[in-house]
């Protein structure tokens, strides 16, 4: 007992040290058959430089994550976290919420906010990210001036506002001194337009939104909820895009509008003939629409194309791949939607924080010409056929299955796929069913054993250089090692360690873990430690990164002697 006291004491100590932030990745991006080579996700210099920061480490406690001034917790479901606290700094408060809770395992968006949190705060504005789909509480009661900022009206009519005063657009009107404003990307919304394909205007969600002059309904909104745009003062015009039998159909709850605004309202028909001139931008098509009694308005209608970063939306924060939950909490991955970059697809071994251990291929290959299935698959299934085999024009060459799968399920292919594999496992079973061609992938590539052990496709290592990570890696000839940093431009755990054919196809990809360090920053710091202590009492689960980068022990679970040793490594 007194060991694990002294522990906690210097874990404590720990917690009050500054870190210098890693350094930044450099921009060789040469390769060269039979070389090693490294790449990176970001431009510069090239120039190295270690600078210091006095960002707070977030505090962890029984779930509970605290980012200044901010304070989250996990949702029931695990599928995000809930800002449930707010350390006001001054009189007057402008209030940026993130939109991911940084620093936190899992790594998950904010999805819920708690406005009683805001109660007895002067907030003069507030920033709501796209991630958050709920808001409950009272908090923006007795509120008389509130600026609303958003990057998206699609999600903001998303929300759902438990209460009137869980929306920071309700305000007291007490005369010419009380307003509430929504801007979207910066500019004030005077013209509203709810984007086509929202079905659902929900409740309070325009409520006392002072700075609205006019409202555009599009046709594809079914329902409105109670007081969805009551006490609007100003308004001019009300303009349902549909026909007045189709408005009839809508549901439209009492209160929806003030008393006075009714005369407003008038209707695509004989009077109201509209013409639309369309320009297309990611994920939205802006189109000027024209009225022939002379309104017009701008209207944004949502569409399937989005400018995917990594593995999301960089406009709307769409994830690239579509999944299934399964019952043991692992993921099924069946879709696929960046058309644009489909040429070499690699799988991830995670996705949303959740691990990916089925595959089914079917809205997934299209346009791929080769496809890397992650060490953390045991099962893939799909009728590939019918999409790949017509005409015998896809482009479809390669498919690299690893050991783990073991169940193939209603799979067919075209005869010039190869299937690249180990020899004795079911990947080379199915190509010999499927009388493909099989390529032992064991001989393209070895692995240095001596300092790194293999996981789930993870190369374990205790510690290694920016320079000696692709040296994990010894290619054979004509084949390439590429080393890719973390989104953050780091070389630590989460740097990817890929295989390349002489075309350029990623024939296998490892995710590199050095022990020590959980969240991948590149150093070994009293975050780590406090997610190990999160880990070994249960009070967080770890990816499966982070938790072979904290299990020192190399045992099966996170224990008391990992803390101890983890909180070693941070000292020295």
């Amino acid at each position: 007992m007194k060991k694990k006291w002294s522990l906690l004491l210097v874990f404590a100590l720990l917690i009050g040290i500054c870190f210098s932030v890693p350094v930044s990745a450099n921009e060789d991006n040469g390769e060269v058959a039979g070389e090693i080579t490294e790449t990176t996700t970001e431009t510069g210099t090239g120039t190295e430089i270690e600078t210091e920061t006095e960002t707070t480490e977030p505090e962890v406690d029984e779930g509970i994550v605290v980012r200044e001034p901010f304070t989250f917790k996990l949702n029931e479901d695990g599928t995000g976290y809930i800002l449930i606290g707010y350390n006001a700094t001054d009189g007057n408060n402008v209030v940026d919420i993130p939109p991911y809770c940084i620093g936190a395992i899992p790594f998950l968006p904010v999805v819920e906010i708690d406005t009683d949190v805001f109660s007895d705060v002067n907030v003069v504005s507030i920033t709501i990210p796209k991630t958050v789909k709920k808001m409950t509480g009272n908090g923006f009661a007795h509120k008389f001036q509130t600026k609303v900022y958003i990057s998206s009206l699609y999600s903001w009519c998303e929300i759902e506002f438990t209460s009137s005063e869980a929306n920071p657009l309700n305000i007291m009107d007490i005369g010419d001194s009380s307003y509430s404003e929504l801007y979207i990307s910066g500019e004030l919304v005077e013209d509203l337009v709810v984007p086509d394909g929202i079905t659902e205007i929900k409740p309070y969600t325009f409520i006392e939104c002072k700075c609205i002059k006019t409202i555009t309904i599009p046709k594809s909104v079914k329902k409105i909820g109670a007081n969805a745009f009551w006490n609007i003062d100003d308004i001019e015009h009300i303009y349902y895009v549909a026909t007045e039998s189709e408005v009839a159909e809508i549901e439209v709850a009492n209160s929806v509008f003030s008393e006075e605004c009714a005369p407003l309202v008038h209707y695509n028909c004989k009077e109201h003939t509209i013409t639309y001139t369309s320009t297309t931008s990611f994920c939205v098509d802006t189109v000027q629409a024209e009225c022939s009694c002379g309104y017009s308005w701008l209207e944004s209608q949502v569409k399937n194309e989005h400018r995917y970063v990594g593995d999301y939306c960089d406009n709307c924060g769409k994830c690239v791949w579509g999944y299934n939950i399964l019952d043991d909490g692992t993921i099924l991955v069946n879709d696929y939607f960046d058309t644009k970059k489909s040429q070499n697809i690699i799988i991830p071994s995670e996705v949303d924080g959740y691990t990916v251990t089925a595959i089914n291929f079917i809205n997934i290959l299209a346009n791929a010409k080769t496809i890397v299935v992650p060490d953390t698959v045991v099962s893939i299934s799909g009728i590939i056929l019918n999409v790949l085999g017509i005409n015998n024009n896809s482009p479809l060459e390669k498919i690299i299955i690893p050991e783990s799968v073991t169940e193939f399920i209603n799979i067919k292919v075209r005869k010039e796929i190869s299937v690249y594999g180990v020899p004795g496992s079911k990947a080379e079973e199915f190509a010999v069913q499927q009388e493909l061609e099989f390529v032992d992938i064991s001989t393209i590539y070895s692995i240095d054993t001596e300092t790194t052990e293999v996981t789930d496709g993870m190369l374990v290592v205790d510690e290694v250089k920016e320079t000696e990570i692709a040296n994990l890696l010894k290619p054979s000839e004509d084949y390439i090692v590429s080393v890719v940093p973390t989104e953050y431009n780091i070389y630590s755990t989460g740097t990817k360690v890929q295989i390349k054919d002489k075309d350029g196809a990623v024939l296998k990809e490892h995710v590199l873990v050095v022990k020590g360090d959980l969240n991948g920053d590149g150093v070994c710091d009293a975050l780590d430690c406090m997610l190990v202590e999160l880990a070994r009492t249960n009070s967080a689960n770890l990816a499966k990164s982070a938790f072979l980068a904290g299990n020192l022990t190399d045992d099966s679970e996170i224990t008391i002697d990992d803390f101890e040793a983890i909180v070693n490594k941070a000292i020295n």
